[in-house]
Order: structure tokens, then C-alpha cells, then sequence
């Protein structure tokens, strides 16, 4: 109900209840207005006051109104900003994806991070994906941003007595019955001092080693004696009856010469591949080339003519695993904001180079790894990035044929590639031009080729007509001019 008719009711009621009532009566009525005017004086103020909230309720409304719509075109803005700065990046990187390339150096470990040396990274990280043991590595500069990820297999090492090792071997070290090597003198021979030891050796190990990167460590050459009583006699008689030169000579031991084959040296105890033994450092004069050992960041570096000497033919070596493979890829991204390249790679001792007496079918299964970029017509999945897939490959030794699958795509479960048309030579697979298809949500386009190689992880005296364990290759995959994809793969039998 409108206040003003509210005022007027409970005026009105004050008017019929003082008809009648005389001089008093009209007294009691001048109140009454009174009282009447009041309430409507309050009645009015309160309606302009509930006008003037009413008003800034409705600018304040429109203001946030105007603030929202403000915010939404910043964030259509926004996300056009954002839609063609990543299709300028997917172009830049849809250029950059390189072709089929070998151009990695990396030594795989077990266990451990893999050395990669070209380029020169540093391992950031590891860690083991089902059969595969993933490396990943970077490196900056003022100029370039490098991006590595290997993937191994090294399994670990076999125990194995000294003399049946590689380390015996070259050098004949200790002969097949246990005994150190002599030549016809009686005496060490040369070669037979040990193995060589120089450069950086990951294997090597001594409490008397230095810590990390500090200066080189210099051990100093001992005496071991004259080689025998004739060559201690001669000097003796040179010394001619002179005090000090007596005493000293005197007191140079004739040394055992099968122990110490040269006069001067310095034996350092450690281990080598796991075998205890010692590092020593010989000379035929006490002024021959300095000793020294330097810990580069745990890896001892040795300077001079170090040898190790096993403490005896049965001490157990740990010989790394040396049939292995390994596949990855590495980025390089010129600084700032300049040309993007990217290479994918394969290797191993493991590589095979013929398939002898091999016969029947096999299956393998592995990983998928690298880089894609879509750009240009592909609107919806417009992007670049990396990715890891599932791969299966089957091969027919009996025709000389390969043919792939990848598929179980990282973010991309629509995608799958075709491996078609590997046709085996040697041990090498060769795909045939655009033998690979690319299927984005069911649409499959033709494009590309790959390449593999087969691994043996036996000996070669014992590989003929064993189907290989693995499989590894390289790839690059289109889907028009729109999309691109380069990456490696491994898989085992």
C-alpha cells in the first residue's frame, strides 16, 4: 500500500473520531494535523531515501556490468593474443623439426644417467620406464637452449674373475693360469705392468683420491731398490769412500724386481671395475713423468703412467653390459627467441650389420618419443609440444619386411602412426617414401619415411640364427602442410 493512502487512513481516522467534540474538539484536530504532517514529513523522507539507493544500487549494477564486459573482451583479447603467439610458435617449431639424423654421442650406464656429450648437457635427470632407462639433460648458454632425452637399456654388470675379463685382455696383465705375466728374463715385461690407465676412468676408486674439483693431486715416486747386488755394488764403488754417499746407498734395498719391475714408483690402493687391487705409477728414473689424479666431479682423471695391478687373478671384476642400444632425441633453440631445430637418434654396440640364418616372424614392443607441431588449417589442435607413445613392430625375417604401429599418443588419444613399407637389408630397415600415415581423429594422411636397425644383445659367435632382442629407429610423420611430427622409438622381442 502507497505511505501517502496510509497517512490519509490513519488522518482520517483521527477526523471521524473527533466529530462532534466542540472548541476542545478543534484543538484535539490542529494535534491530530500536526501529528499527521510529522508523519508524512517522514514518510517523504524516507521515500527519497529509498529513491536515492534504489539510484546508486542501479549505477552500481551497471558499473559491474560494464567491469565484466570490460573483462571478457580482455580475455577474448587475450586468448587471440595467445591463439597467434602459439600458432607463430608451432610454425616456428613445425619448421624446425629436422629430418632423420645421427648425430648424438651418448654413453649409456646402468642405472645412472647417461653421459651425453654431443651436445655437451648436463644430466638433469633419470629414471626407468618400463624396460628403459630415461635420461633427460640441458643446457643454456647466452646463444643456445639445448633439450636432451635418452632412453637405454644397459643391464646390470656381470661378475667376472680378473683374468677372464677385458680387463686382461690387450695387455696379458695375468695369463690363463693365474700367474702374472714375465717376459724370458724372469721380469715383468713391459705391457704386463697392468693396464693402462688414463684419462677419466668413472670405475676408478681410492680413499686416496682427492675430493671434487680441486687441484690435481701429485703422489710421489718411492725408491724400490737397486735391481740387483751388482748394479748396489757399482755405486757403492762410485760413491769413492764418501761417508754420506755410503750411508746412502747403503741403505737402498736390492729390490724384488717380479714386485717392482722399475725402480721407482708409488702404489696406491683401490679398485677398478669393483676389483680391489692397486693403482701404480712407475718410472725407470726418479725424475719421470709426474704422478697426479684430479676428481673432475667424481670421475678420477689420471695423468702419468698409471697402470692397476689386480690383487690376484680371481678378484671379481664388474664388467659393464656391452650389448645395448639406445634411442632419444635433442632440441636446440637459437637464443633469443631465434631458430628451433630438432634431431632424433639411435645406437648402441649392439647394432647388428647382417641377419644370419634368421628366419619366422616376431613382435616387438617399446616406446615412441619426440616432438610434434600442428599449425596453419588444423585450428583445433593447433599446439607443439612433446610426446610418448606406445610402439609395436612386427617383423618377417622370412621376407625382409618391418611394418609398425604407434599409437597411445600422450594427450592425443585420437592419433595414431602407421609404419609401412620396411623392407630389411642387412640388419637395417629401410621405409619407403611417405611409407608413413599420420591418423588425427580418423583422418589419415600419407607422409614421411623411417628407418631402423636390429640389436643383438649376445655375442657374435652366437647370434646366428637367433631373431634379434630389439629394434631401434627414427621417424618423421605429416598430416598435410599442416602438421609435423619427428620422433625415435626402441622395442624389444
Amino acid at each position: 500500500m502507497n505511505t501517502r493512502l496510509i497517512a490519509a487512513v490513519i488522518l482520517g481516522s483521527f477526523v471521524l473520531a473527533g466529530c462532534g467534540g466542540g472548541s476542545s474538539d478543534t484543538a484535539q484536530d490542529e494535534a491530530d494535523m500536526q501529528v499527521a504532517d510529522a508523519q508524512q514529513e517522514r514518510i517523504d523522507e524516507l521515500e527519497e531515501d529509498l529513491a536515492d539507493a534504489q539510484e546508486q544500487a542501479r549505477l552500481a549494477q551497471a558499473a559491474r556490468e560494464r567491469e565484466q564486459a570490460e573483462k571478457e573482451r580482455l580475455e577474448r583479447e587475450a586468448e587471440e593474443a595467445r591463439q597467434v603467439a602459439n600458432a607463430a610458435e608451432a610454425a616456428r617449431v613445425h619448421t624446425g623439426l629436422g629430418t632423420i639424423t645421427h648425430d648424438l654421442t651418448v654413453s649409456p650406464r646402468y642405472g645412472a644417467a647417461a653421459d651425453i656429450t654431443n651436445p655437451a648437457v648436463t644430466s638433469s635427470g633419470a629414471g626407468s620406464m618400463r624396460r628403459w632407462f630415461k635420461t633427460t639433460g640441458s643446457s643454456r648458454t647466452q646463444t643456445a637452449a639445448d633439450r636432451v632425452e635418452i632412453y637405454s637399456d644397459v643391464e646390470a654388470p656381470t661378475p667376472v674373475p680378473f683374468k677372464d675379463s677385458p680387463l686382461n685382455l690387450g695387455n696379458a696383465v695375468i695369463d690363463t693360469e693365474g700367474e702374472y705375466v714375465t717376459d724370458n728374463a724372469g721380469i715383468f715385461a713391459e705391457m704386463a705392468l697392468g693396464i693402462a690407465i688414463t684419462d677419466d676412468r668413472r670405475d676408478a676408486a681410492s680413499s686416496s683420491f682427492p675430493r671434487p674439483n680441486i687441484p690435481p693431486k701429485q703422489f710421489d715416486y718411492v725408491n724400490r731398490g737397486f735391481e740387483n747386488q751388482a748394479a748396489k755394488d757399482t755405486e757403492i764403488a762410485n760413491c769413492s769412500d764418501e761417508a754420506a754417499c755410503l750411508a746412502r746407498v747403503r741403505n737402498i734395498p736390492v729390490r724384488n724386481t717380479e714386485r717392482y719391475p722399475q725402480q721407482y714408483s708409488v702404489d696406491v690402493r683401490g679398485s677398478l671395475q669393483g676389483a680391489s687391487g692397486t693403482f701404480r705409477c712407475s718410472s725407470a728414473t726418479d725424475g719421470g713423468d709426474a704422478c697426479t689424479v684430479q676428481n673432475r666431479g667424481g670421475t678420477p682423471h689420471f695423468a702419468g703412467p698409471w697402470r692397476f695391478l689386480p690383487t690376484s687373478a680371481t678378484v671379481s671384476v664388474q664388467v659393464p653390459d656391452g650389448q645395448y642400444m639406445w634411442f632419444g632425441w635433442w632440441s636446440r633453440e637459437t637464443l633469443p627467441g631465434g631458430a628451433f631445430a630438432f634431431n632424433t637418434d639411435h645406437g648402441g654396440p649392439g647394432l647388428l650389420t647382417a641377419l644370419t640364418n634368421v628366419m619366422g616372424t616376431a613382435t616387438y614392443n617399446g616406446i615412441a618419443v619426440g616432438r610434434y607441431a600442428i599449425s596453419g588449417t588444423l585450428v583445433a589442435n593447433q599446439g607443439h609440444g612433446d610426446f610418448t607413445a606406445d610402439a609395436q613392430l612386427v617383423a618377417n625375417f622370412g621376407e625382409d619386411s618391418v611394418v609398425g604401429t604407434l599409437s597411445g599418443f600422450t594427450g592425443q588419444p585420437d592419433w595414431e602412426v602407421s609404419l609401412g613399407g620396411g623392407t630389411i637389408a642387412g640388419a637395417a630397415v629401410t621405409g619407403a617414401a611417405d611409407s608413413v600415415t599420420w591418423s588425427i581423429g580418423g583422418d589419415a594422411k600419407d607422409g614421411g619415411q623411417w628407418e631402423a636397425d636390429f640389436y643383438s644383445n649376445l655375442p657374435a659367435n652366437q647370434r646366428e640364427g637367433i631373431q634379434p632382442y630389439g629394434i631401434a629407429g627414427t621417424f618423421e610423420a605429416e598430416h598435410g602442410d599442416a602438421a609435423r611430427m619427428v620422433g625415435a622409438f626402441g622395442a624389444h622381442r
